[in-house]
């Protein structure tokens, strides 16, 4: 059985800085971990065409895990593995709350749209256009995200599990955004489909996260690691807690736990000291 890990790692909030950018010191972990032959798989919300950016700016190959589990492959963006969504969901969504203070975007395989529906001062926020529902209806929707004000949260999510109940996914992202795919996908079930495709145990298997799109991912890796500033509700879901993405929680944990030793002082910035980060929350 081979020796290599499989590292999954959340982007937004969790290996990135709040730039959106990863570290130098991040960076070299990285090569170092690449070199050793470890399977470096990056997984988010995001659309797989961002995401190939992204791995760019990491420097090494990379799996991509994109609108949550929706679209697996790699960084040059070849397809493994797709499931999606079909458009009487949009339909409903779009219905259910066109009288809210929400805007619906809908993630298709080649481009993004905001449901004519959603409501005017939402909408300004993205650089999307419009459209009626009508105008998906025959193509692979990836995902819905589901925007609202600060303090929606508590009316809009339990609104779509009424309305859907249990014939999608429904995932928090963050405090103003839900994210809906199609029953089954998630991260996690995306970590194991690779596993299986690698031949790597998933005792040989760690994941990084920060927010409730990530539970899936925690819960079915052998470690499932928070960073300190995540979702207070993923807290069940982590085994360990390392420090915030700005502080380089995730490239930090990673060089400890598999000692690694970036090239130089020079190309990884300043080098941390071991400080043990994968602590317990209490």
């Amino acid at each position: 059985m081979s020796s290599r890990w499989l590292i999954g790692t959340d982007l937004d909030g969790t290996l990135l800085h709040h730039d959106g950018k990863s570290s130098k010191y991040a960076r070299s972990v990285f090569r170092q971990l690449h070199k050793r032959g470890h399977v470096i798989v990056l997984a988010s919300g995001r659309h797989w065409d961002t995401m190939t950016q992204v791995a760019r700016d990491v420097g090494v190959p990379c799996y991509l895990v994109a609108s949550n589990g929706a679209w697996i492959g790699t960084d040059d963006g070849s397809v493994l593995a797709e499931q999606t969504l079909t458009s009487s969901v949009a339909r409903i969504v779009g219905r259910v709350l066109e009288n809210t203070a929400t805007a619906v975007i809908v993630t298709m395989d080649d481009r993004r749209v905001i449901l004519d529906t959603s409501h005017p001062q939402q909408v300004r926020r993205f650089p999307w256009p419009t459209s009626p529902v009508s105008s998906v209806a025959n193509e692979k929707i990836f995902k819905l995200t589901v925007t609202m004000e600060d303090g929606m949260m508590g009316e809009i999510f339990p609104l779509l599990k009424d309305n859907l109940g249990d014939a999608v996914l429904l995932a928090r992202t963050d405090n103003q955004t839900i994210d809906i795919n199609a029953l089954g996908v998630s991260k996690g079930q995306a970590l194991g489909l690779l596993c299986d495709r690698l031949d790597i145990p998933i005792s040989r298997t760690v994941a990084f996260g920060n927010e409730m799109n990530d539970a899936t991912m925690l819960q079915t890796v052998e470690i499932g690691v928070a960073v300190a500033d995540a979702n207070e509700a993923l807290a069940p879901y982590a085994d360990v807690w390392t420090e915030s993405s700005n502080d380089d929680g995730v490239a930090k944990w990673l060089h400890t736990f598999f000692d690694v030793n970036p090239k130089s002082e020079e190309e990884s910035g300043d080098l941390y000291e071991d400080s043990r980060p994968w602590t317990t929350r209490t």
